[in-house]
């Protein structure tokens, strides 16, 4: 007799797993749960004191249990819209915003109003696993395209790209992740040029998410602030999630370029008002302040990252040359590191060992595209969890290694 149970989509069945849950199973079952994590993209702070106000104070408002504008309340979109201008080098006069739940929502967002199911994608491996997820749930079909890894630069391999198009004349989206998840590279702006003229010469949008924009570390970097790029091509994603604490707050935001008279806005409204209708309205006000107030902004987000994030880089970098790792690449933005394991390249196997043996967790490579690699990241414990997780980690590499 046939089951009368109905199945998923076949398209949803396709797209990977997601592996941040699979590692919160694994975590799970470890009875003791003597298990330092580095494996989610959070950091350990709070958001700034006066975005905590800012919602108790606005918490039993009509408006928080109201729907918004869908892209946003005009407040929030006026301080972004200064901020992209003045850090991001968006123009202020021809930058379209859109709030959204988180970064991840604003990709969507865009995979649902860029791209057909009968078009390509690129991607370069690493890439970030969410990033694919998004592209296999619409239906596009994904081309996955290298890294430089072998001269420590972790960028685009550009001519491959070049290639790419020659190949193909449906690829209608490239999208960089920058600095970048999982590597913790950042691309020159020669480098992101580059990709944005192949892709306006063969008619293609490219999505560049910029989440991690406050994580650099080079000298003058941050003060120079992070220069995107502005055409009509390209749409550039941002999030509140990673420098200002905000995760469980999910605020993100797209910036699109107004030159085509808001024709992309249009469709991006579409998508918006099916998903959300409008971010959470408390968090949006949440949001604006972190912002705005003096108390806050980039010099706040700074002093954390020098603090918290830097050192404890330079402590689990040390302890994955230490463990004996062939290769890392990363270290001059985001807040991880790519690691390639000692021994047997099997990284969802030693990511299980770690947990169960070590009490230590990362992520596999292989959510990444990148098998025989581990994604380290170092911006969600303090300095003392940070310690005890190195300790771990370099013990549990070099045991690895020994099997």
């Amino acid at each position: 007799m046939a089951s009368s149970a109905v199945p998923p989509s076949v398209r949803i069945q396709a797209a990977d797993d997601p592996i941040i849950v699979t590692m919160r199973r694994l975590l799970q079952a470890r009875e003791d749960g003597d298990v330092v994590s580095l494996a989610q993209g959070v950091v350990s702070w709070a958001p700034p004191e006066c975005a905590l106000v800012a919602a108790e104070q606005n918490v039993r408002a009509s408006f928080a249990s109201s729907y918004g504008n869908d892209d946003g309340d005009e407040e929030l979109r006026e301080a972004i819209r200064k901020k992209l201008d003045e850090r991001n080098q968006l123009p202020y006069d021809d930058t379209y915003v859109m709030v959204t739940a988180g970064a991840n929502q604003a990709f969507f967002n865009c995979a649902v109003a860029l791209a057909d199911s009968q078009s390509k994608a690129v991607l370069f491996a690493p890439y970030y696993f969410n990033h694919l997820m998004a592209l296999q749930m619409t239906g596009v079909e994904t081309v996955i395209g290298p890294s430089r890894l072998d001269d420590g630069s972790g960028a685009p391999d550009v001519q491959w790209l070049a290639d790419t198009f020659k190949n193909h004349d449906d690829v209608r989206m490239v999208v960089l992740c920058n600095p970048c998840n999982p590597t913790g590279v950042v691309y020159d702006f020669d480098t992101l040029q580059a990709v944005s003229n192949l892709c306006k010469e063969n008619g293609a949008w490219l999505v560049v998410d910029n989440t991690y924009e406050d994580f650099l570390y080079a000298d003058g970097a941050f003060e120079a602030g992070h220069k995107c790029l502005a055409d009509q091509h390209v749409v550039n994603i941002f999030s509140m999630s990673k420098g200002y604490g905000m995760m469980g707050w999910r605020v993100g935001y797209i910036a699109a370029s107004m030159k085509d008279g808001g024709a992309l806005s249009e469709e991006l409204l579409k998508v918006q008002d099916t998903c959300p209708i409008c971010a959470n309205r408390l968090a949006q006000r949440a949001a604006l302040a972190a912002l705005t107030d003096k108390s806050a902004g980039p010099s706040w987000v700074r002093s954390n990252v020098e603090e918290v994030t830097r050192p404890n880089q330079q402590k689990v970098l040390a302890a994955v040359r230490a463990g004996g790792a062939p290769n890392v690449v990363g270290g001059a933005g985001a807040i991880y590191l790519m690691v390639n394991i000692p021994g047997s390249q099997d990284d969802m196997e030693f990511v299980k060992f770690m947990i169960k043996e070590y009490g230590v967790a990362v992520i596999p490579g292989v959510a990444h595209g990148m098998p025989g690699w581990i994604r380290v990241a170092y911006a969600n414990v303090d300095a003392e969890m940070c310690d005890e997780a190195c300790r771990r980690l370099e013990a549990g590499m070099k045991a690895w290694a020994a099997l």
